[in-house]
């Protein structure tokens, strides 16, 4: 794929959280990705091709949920950024029409607000209207400021919001952190931090999002078994943003990767409460 490749220590710095493990079997995980994409479906704004951009390893896991569900999203339409070169080889085999780019999601966007980037020309080209259906942030860390990583998280989030990249009518937002090298005050105190900096986000460029439920569960493929938590947010400009609840994820997984979610959670406390079995 053609594009601005990713400088070598960024490649070093980035790459090792774009990997994941093999082909472990990931109930979990799966049953999470089942439930962004049947809330894709669920505000889909009309029968046109939804553009979407997702955090992929080889797996694949969350583009064949996209794939399952009725949401408007195809291969062809689905961007993913990945600065490892070996995960970005292996991904464009298994998906060839996928939009496979080699750059972090901070490359990417530091792109996408370029009007003459390579990326965005590519994108323009492949019939891309400069807007986003569905994006799923899957991250491995925290979004503190105090280190570099989680402040390049909270802009990457900004910038979803700053350069209007989202469908106005309607778009699923997906963020998932991790609990590595972090310490809550109180239980759900890292999900209340992340649902109010996408809510100002969204506040101070003129735009709604709303949280539509949240789950947590505990991974054993990102070092120290930190617990994962995943918000959803449907998300449209001023107070246009739908209300929807998708059902929660289900799954079979052991009982130390218990999945725990809400799917309609109250105005006060949201993240105890998203906690809660």
């Amino acid at each position: 794929m053609c594009g601005m490749m990713a400088s070598d220590s960024e490649r070093r710095r980035v790459a090792r959280p774009y990997r994941r493990e093999g082909d472990a079997p990931q109930p979990v995980k799966e049953a999470v990705n089942a439930w962004i994409a049947a809330a894709a479906a669920g505000v889909r704004p009309d029968e046109g091709p939804i553009w979407a951009l997702v955090l992929e390893s080889r797996n694949l896991l969350t583009v064949k949920a996209l794939r399952a569900a009725d949401c408007g999203v195809t291969d062809a339409t689905t961007v993913v950024p990945n600065p490892d070169p070996e995960e970005l080889a292996a991904i464009a085999a298994a998906a060839p029409e996928l939009v496979a780019l080699p750059l972090s999601s901070h490359g990417l966007f530091a792109a996408l607000a370029s009007p003459s980037s390579p990326e965005r020309e590519l994108l323009l080209q492949r019939g891309w209207s400069g807007r986003l259906g569905v994006v799923w942030l899957d991250f491995c860390g925290t979004f503190g400021a105090s280190a570099r990583a989680g402040r390049q998280r909270q802009h990457d989030l900004e910038q979803l919001f700053s350069q209007k990249l989202l469908l106005p009518a309607a778009a699923v937002l997906a963020v998932t952190f991790t609990t590595r090298g972090a310490s809550e005050l109180y239980r759900g105190e890292l999900l209340e931090s992340l649902v109010l900096l996408a809510e100002g986000y969204a506040l101070r460029y003129g735009q709604r999002a709303c949280l539509s439920g949240a789950a947590s569960y505990c991974s054993h493929s990102r070092g120290g078994n930190p617990t994962v938590f995943t918000a959803l947010f449907v998300v449209g400009d001023g107070s246009s943003a739908p209300s929807f609840s998708p059902p929660p994820p289900t799954t079979m997984a052991e009982p130390e990767c218990a999945l725990e979610c809400a799917s309609t959670l109250p105005e006060e406390p949201r993240a105890l409460v998203a906690l809660t079995s």
